[in-house]
């Protein structure tokens, strides 16, 4: 596999959505994930921060230098966005400077996204507290984006903490029911999308039924992700299943990277 492209993928070390990655790939292309290894310590925003200023992501780059990647993401939301706007730019320089191919943050791409879709008023979907909430708002306003409405669902540690004891994890808490249910509700009259706006959410089951019931485009940060990657590698083929984004030609000029 790979033949086509190889994309490579930096994810944080408490993910576990490469299905949903995996699963959006067309014929042809391999899709190779490095773990990014950062602690997750007391303050999110702080945590998230110290990914880039620490040298971690560009570890995990690194990693994915021996399988020549054709194009090269990262996969954490909160992580690309957690500095305001324009952190995304930073990580993008960096990945580009490492790998020597185009990149993309899962911040990045779903700005791409919601834009190749023609969206502005949008509702998002989030798992994350209240500080992390308002930085996103932040971002996602200063890239010319309404947000109509914001459905968070912050997990409680000691319920993680319940789940890992059994040997499962956050992606089995925020699962593609909980992203369904989420989606429907931060649908607003008027709003062009919804977004589900991280890459804990395992999101590859339930976007088109919630596009069908909605009767509007959905953008999830992992299917962006991948998405955006697979253009900016070239690679253009639809992919039946994971929504309008990947079933829809794109206007000229749509997958080029946007600034935050």
């Amino acid at each position: 596999m790979g033949w086509r492209a190889r994309i490579g993928l930096v994810y944080p070390n408490d993910g576990d959505s490469d299905d949903d990655y995996v699963a959006m790939a067309p014929v042809g292309v391999s899709v190779h994930v490095a773990r990014n290894e950062a602690p997750w310590t007391g303050d999110p925003v702080d945590s998230v921060l110290a990914h880039l200023r620490d040298g971690h992501i560009e570890t995990a780059a690194k990693a994915l230098l021996p399988i020549h990647p054709d194009a090269i993401g990262y996969a954490c939301s909160s992580g690309s966005f957690g500095g305001g706007p324009g952190y995304d730019g930073r990580i993008v320089e960096m990945l580009e400077r490492v790998a020597g191919v185009p990149a993309t943050t899962a911040t990045t791409a779903c700005a791409v996204a919601l834009r190749a879709l023609g969206a502005r008023s949008i509702g998002v979907v989030t798992p994350y507290d209240t500080a992390r909430n308002e930085i996103l708002v932040g971002v996602l306003e200063a890239q010319g984006f309404e947000v109509r409405a914001l459905e968070a669902f912050p997990v409680p540690p000691d319920l993680l903490a319940r789940y890992e004891s059994v040997g499962l994890g956050m992606v089995d808490i925020l699962n593609p029911e909980l992203a369904y249910r989420l989606g429907r509700r931060a649908d607003r009259p008027g709003t062009d999308a919804v977004l589900v706006a991280c890459t804990s959410f395992k999101t590859g089951p339930m976007i088109e039924p919630l596009e069908g019931d909605l009767g509007k485009p959905v953008v999830t940060a992992n299917q962006a992700v991948i998405w955006h990657a697979l253009r900016l590698a070239g690679v253009a083929a639809p992919v039946p299943g994971f929504g309008r984004l990947f079933r829809e030609p794109l206007p000229p000029g749509a997958a080029t990277r946007v600034a935050g």
